[in-house]
């Protein structure tokens, strides 16, 4: 793996969802995060810089987006294939250099299959606690890039949260 070329189709992801608004209504969560809080931060390389491939994005657990986009085919016109996981019935896009996954926060009894966000024609997996995140959004700039993601102490909180 290349991490020019992963940074490569990072950003071209990023400037799709952005072109297309719905970088607006969703929020990177996950290890990416880290890129934009040493950003932020000019840290000068205390925040580690350890990235999974996974691009995590989170929809709102309303599920309300303003805009209706086809992100598969956004997604496939940028060279992701859709995996289809059957005994999960999630869909995730691989690229040899990332993969574009789709969370939303998992309340009450929680959901037994993805679900589904008609708006982006994508399903998204519940997980416990994402709505914390969704709560705190901190917007970073990165050149004409205006990233949602979680405050950084609630980043951590969640991390610590989760691992338990």
């Amino acid at each position: 793996m290349d991490e020019k070329n992963q940074f490569k189709v990072f950003r071209e992801v990023r400037l799709q969802f952005q072109s297309q608004g719905i970088l607006q209504d969703i929020m990177l969560i996950g290890s990416w995060c880290l890129y934009f809080y040493q950003i932020e931060f000019k840290n000068g390389g205390r925040i580690p810089k350890v990235r999974t491939l996974d691009l995590d994005f989170l929809v709102p657990a309303n599920k309300r987006v303003s805009k209706e986009v086809d992100v598969p085919e956004m997604l496939k016109q940028m060279g992701f294939i859709p995996t289809f996981n059957r005994s999960t019935d999630l869909i995730v896009y691989d690229h040899p250099d990332l993969r574009v996954e789709f969370l939303i926060p998992c309340l009450g009894r929680g959901h037994n299959r993805p679900q589904t966000i008609e708006q982006l024609h994508i399903k998204a997996q519940g997980l416990r606690y994402l709505n914390l995140l969704f709560d705190y959004p901190r917007i970073i700039s990165d050149g004409e890039l205006r990233v949602r993601m979680p405050e950084p102490a609630i980043y951590a909180l969640h991390k610590l949260i989760v691992s338990g």
